[in-house]
């Protein structure tokens, strides 16, 4: 919910939001079923007996509530040709988690955080748009894995930090941008002595973004984009894995959608899409 107000302070134009929000998110998960071990192989196989199964059934895993209120203005100038946006968020992150037998309190993270937001945008030729951003958010810890012995548990919040900068150019039926950008969030751990996965430092990604959208040619629509992605891992305990590449991150992601009217048969569109 929110209310947007526009006024004027001499040849300044403002546009000024104030929001609020909240978000509720529940878990819940089945006991983990322990089943027989039969020993086989491809040659000469023996089947395993059908297994004992528990009887199905919810257990309340965690629950998480987000709550947030914001204030931003836009100022602009030179007939729009240049927007600056300030804002501030406090945002407050509630989660519990649960033990599944019992459906008692286990653990539970209270945390709150003022983050700012801080955008550019810088219009020199009519079709041209340059733009700087800054933001910072209070996002919740990842949730644990069914392989772990903690199970379930969400790790503590964590306040995310993103630059970026880039260009959009219209050029009339094809839109083209490119950004580069930079972001950290929170990491984890597994310890194979112990089988728990806890926090530990944090994740920067750097990379570049080049987008395309519009008509290429009369009856040809492209909508697609590649992006390079650099991730390292940073902070860790002791420096033990200072420098190592993110698990789980792509270094190229790439995906292209065409579109194509034929023109032989009337209202007729073919399209494709990779990813």
């Amino acid at each position: 919910a929110g209310v947007r107000g526009r006024f004027q302070t001499g040849p300044l134009e403002h546009e000024v939001v104030l929001s609020a929000n909240s978000f509720y998110q529940a878990r819940a998960s089945g006991l983990p079923a322990t089943l027989s071990v039969t020993r086989s192989n491809i040659y000469s196989p023996t089947f395993s007996p059908n297994p004992i199964m528990p009887a199905a059934r919810r257990y309340r895993q965690n629950d998480n509530t987000f709550t947030s209120y914001a204030i931003s203005d836009t100022i602009s100038a030179f007939d729009k040709r240049v927007q600056l946006t300030l804002g501030l968020r406090k945002q407050f992150v509630d989660i519990n988690n649960y033990t599944l037998q019992t459906g008692l309190i286990a653990s539970r993270n209270r945390s709150d955080a003022i983050t700012p937001v801080v955008g550019l945008v810088v219009k020199p030729l009519q079709n041209v748009s340059l733009y700087a951003s800054y933001i910072e958010g209070l996002t919740a810890g990842t949730v644990v894995g069914n392989t772990f012995v903690n199970a379930g548990q969400v790790l503590p919040p964590f306040v995310t930090k993103q630059y970026e900068a880039g260009a959009k150019v219209d050029w009339g039926k094809l839109m083209t941008s490119v950004a580069i950008f930079q972001s950290t969030q929170a990491s984890g751990i597994a310890d194979t002595a112990t089988n728990t996965f806890t926090d530990n430092g944090e994740t920067r990604y750097r990379g570049v973004e080049l987008n395309v959208a519009g008509e290429i040619v009369e009856g040809v629509r492209a909508l697609g984009g590649i992006t390079f992605l650099d991730s390292k891992l940073m902070r860790t305990a002791n420096g033990t894995f200072d420098g190592n590449e993110a698990q789980g991150v792509p270094r190229v992601q790439a995906n292209l959608g065409l579109e194509w009217d034929p023109g032989f048969v009337r209202n007729l569109t073919l399209f494709g899409r990779m990813i």
